[in-house]
């Protein structure tokens, strides 16, 4: 398979296809329900940022970064140098040393033969002759025209006595913008373009991000880990600007010592929903009883 005149490779079973970039990132590109020829993740060819170090193709799909974000540092260029490991459902994506940051990114799927599941471990390795602290941050774009949703809290009676909820806002993001949806337990937030990005993030207690769209409920799930995390303590959050919609979920901030690394793992779910009301999907989906 090619992604815009590039080389594929493609993990699949009965329920969906992922296909990674055979020569860079690592970077998934595709995710295909079964018998579909949608592809949930974004497709962006064309986004790219420029610094010193070179240009940064984003290119659609997910990727491996390490927090808090920073420039040039994010933003090393990753369009060489993979190698791709395939072994029936599992495959390997080991990305080279970057020469700058000296940090080697990898992940590793995992598929479930008969569920629409894969887990995916995300590595970081320090090639530094000294310590390094960063937070794996794993970052999927989305398509638009579907929904973002992160959960706040889990629902029931809470005692009134202490703050249980908190969310941060980066500068750029106005609190008036209608993609963003507000409720009580989750909030969410709509991937309609706009000329002007939208970014929050919360730290998650209940260990799952998700995004909608028509009767694809995409879900994230991952260990919620005490400790200091990046971006004013979040573990999860969702961007949106004109081309794309991201669900991120970010390890602790961890100190890695000279040759040794870090993993993050998330837990892919495709999941097949009846309900357009964003409450009731998340209640059809079990997202809080999982």
């Amino acid at each position: 398979m090619l992604y815009y005149g590039r080389q594929t490779v493609t993990l699949s079973n009965s329920h969906f296809s992922i296909e990674v970039l055979a020569d860079g990132g690592p970077r998934v590109v595709r995710l295909i329900p079964a018998g579909s020829n949608l592809n949930l993740m974004a497709e962006a060819p064309s986004a790219v940022t420029v610094t010193e170090w070179g240009p940064y193709h984003f290119l659609g799909g997910h990727r491996l970064w390490h927090a808090p974000e920073a420039s040039p540092r994010s933003y090393e260029p990753d369009d060489s140098g993979v190698q791709v490991k395939k072994d029936g459902f599992e495959m390997l994506v080991e990305g080279p040393i970057e020469p700058h940051n000296r940090v080697r990114k990898s992940i590793r799927f995992i598929m479930d033969p008969q569920k629409p599941v894969v887990v995916v471990e995300h590595k970081l390795e320090n090639h530094h002759v000294w310590p390094v602290e960063m937070a794996a941050w794993a970052i999927t774009q989305m398509c638009m025209g579907g929904t973002g949703i992160v959960p706040l809290r889990s629902p029931g009676t809470h005692e009134g006595l202490l703050a249980d909820r908190q969310i941060a806002l980066w500068p750029y993001s106005d609190v008036t913008d209608t993609r963003f949806i507000m409720q009580n337990d989750w909030f969410a937030v709509r991937g309609e373009p706009k000329p002007y990005a939208f970014k929050v993030g919360v730290f998650n207690p209940c260990g799952w991000i998700a995004f909608l769209y028509g009767e694809y409920l995409f879900v994230k799930r991952f260990e919620v880990k005490a400790g200091r995390f990046a971006d004013y303590g979040c573990n999860a959050e969702i961007y949106v600007m004109d081309q794309f919609l991201e669900i991120e979920t970010q390890s602790p901030m961890t100190v890695i010592e000279p040759g040794a690394s870090m993993t993050h793992v998330e837990q892919w779910e495709l999941i097949r929903v009846k309900s357009t009301d964003l409450a009731a999907v998340i209640e059809e989906a079990g997202l809080y009883s999982a």
